[in-house]
């Protein structure tokens, strides 16, 4: 006896139902086309304030914390990049299921964010480039120690503290110098990856470009092979036709041809 909510009958699994797989696909393109364009969206915004912070590198308006925000929005960015990567990855296995519009659909936002990785990378190339020139912090004005002694030199006892002090400095120079240059070999190792990222989209648009021309040629192929099947129909049926045009002829033939016989054997007959 079957169990209270048990199904009989044979009932289908609807995890093996192609229409429902179909239908589960296409809701999970639509999900990542979505989730891809915000994220495009967002990655050419962060682009466009870097290419804005990017100038005042080196003038008046530079400073550590601007490099710092600078460097900090790149690797933000360059995580978005990464991510959006593989949703374009699981978009293009989806497409080759779904209907033509969704395949097309993917080549649009594909292109899409080949252009704004474009981007990424000419901006990175541009904030690398700019820390070089400008590895030093514009000096700032500072008031001259001693200013308020008449004889203008500090004194002996002050000495040993200003020793200190410069020392001190230059070691907080040489560290900020050491971070910048830390912060340009980052870029310029992102740099790399942007792109890599790129020559593999590159590399997915001429598998998927091929893959379309393999597809329309086995059209066209298919196309050719009808087409000349159609034209071997066409004469087998015409040389059918013409095959029983002279069987009638034949028949038409014997029968005239016995009705002569017989007209003749009564004629001799009667006589």
């Amino acid at each position: 006896m079957m169990k209270r909510g048990e199904i009989g009958y044979g009932a289908l699994d609807e995890s093996e139902d192609p229409f429902l797989e179909a239908e589960s696909g296409d809701r999970e393109f639509r999900a990542i086309i979505e989730k891809t364009g915000s994220s495009i969206q967002k990655i050419n915004s962060s682009v466009s304030s870097i290419e804005k912070s990017v100038r005042q590198i080196g003038t008046a308006s530079d400073s550590e914390n601007l490099r710092n925000r600078i460097t900090s929005v790149l690797h933000g960015t360059n995580q978005d990049v990464a991510r959006t990567q593989q949703s374009i990855k699981r978009l293009k296995e989806l497409g080759r299921t779904l209907t033509k519009e969704r395949r097309l659909q993917e080549e649009r936002i594909t292109r899409q964010f080949m252009e704004t990785v474009q981007r990424v990378s000419k901006v990175q190339q541009t904030v690398a480039s700019r820390m070089k020139a400008y590895p030093n912090l514009p000096k700032q004005q500072s008031p001259q120690v001693g200013d308020d002694f008449s004889s203008g030199e500090p004194s002996s006892i002050e000495a040993p503290s200003m020793v200190q002090k410069q020392e001190e400095q230059l070691h907080y120079d040489l560290s900020l110098l050491e971070e910048r240059e830390r912060q340009v070999r980052d870029i310029e190792s992102a740099i790399v990856d942007v792109n890599e990222i790129f020559r593999d989209l590159g590399a997915m648009v001429t598998e998927q470009g091929d893959m379309i021309d393999s597809i329309e040629a086995n059209v066209e192929r298919g196309s050719e092979n009808v087409s000349s099947a159609t034209q071997q129909l066409e004469k087998a049926q015409m040389y059918q036709t013409k095959a029983r045009r002279k069987q009638c002829c034949i028949v038409v033939t014997l029968i005239v041809v016995v009705i002569l016989v017989a007209v003749v054997i009564v004629v001799i007959v009667k006589r």
